[in-house]
């Protein structure tokens, strides 16, 4: 189950190296990441791939021992708090929904260690419209918001301990013409 851990925004490598010199658990129980993103940047009218972390101010943690990993997260500074610690209940912290870590999972990628989202490739077609060709937003294009082509990214609404959240994610295009719609005459 993944769960989520709120940090300083910039902080995210930091606490994580903090995170896995001071926490005396094997290894084997849990995984400590920071969800990264490829996008394009343009500089000195050259583009080139750069990589971010995609959910500024957070970590997220895949365990299913979430008692044993509480106990010692809260020595660690640079954390702010646990995300989902039911009132009632001190003891409970929600993990993602189901959907949610799949969605997570479908985004990064869960065959590699990097944790990391990569650029898709798109087409263009009449009226602007954008044709997803690979990449971990094929399927997902109902949840596309917004496209801005300029600067090569998209806008994706993806759900997130319960709250809808803008995520912002890399797209190549790998036709620069507009694709003629076929059906017309």
């Amino acid at each position: 189950m993944y769960y989520v851990i709120q940090v300083f925004s910039g902080k995210e490598e930091e606490t994580k190296k903090r995170f896995l010199k001071e926490i005396t658990l094997p290894s084997f129980e849990y995984d400590i990441f920071v969800p990264k993103r490829k996008r394009m940047r343009k500089k000195e009218g050259k583009m080139f791939e750069v990589v971010e972390t995609c959910f500024p101010g957070y970590l997220f943690i895949e365990t299913d021992n979430i008692v044993e990993l509480k106990k010692q997260l809260y020595n660690i500074k640079t954390l702010t708090k646990l995300l989902g610690i039911d009132k009632k209940h001190k003891d409970y912290i929600a993990p993602l929904r189901r959907d949610e870590e799949e969605m997570i999972n479908v985004l990064i990628g869960k065959s590699g260690t990097s944790r990391t989202i990569e650029i898709s490739h798109i087409y263009l077609k009449e009226g602007k419209d954008i044709v997803v060709v690979d990449g971990p937003l094929k399927g997902l294009e109902g949840k596309i918001s917004n496209v801005n082509l300029h600067k090569r990214q998209a806008t994706v609404l993806i759900n997130l301990m319960g709250q809808l959240v803008d995520t912002i994610l890399g797209i190549d295009i790998i036709e620069e013409k507009i694709i003629d719609n076929p059906t017309k005459n």
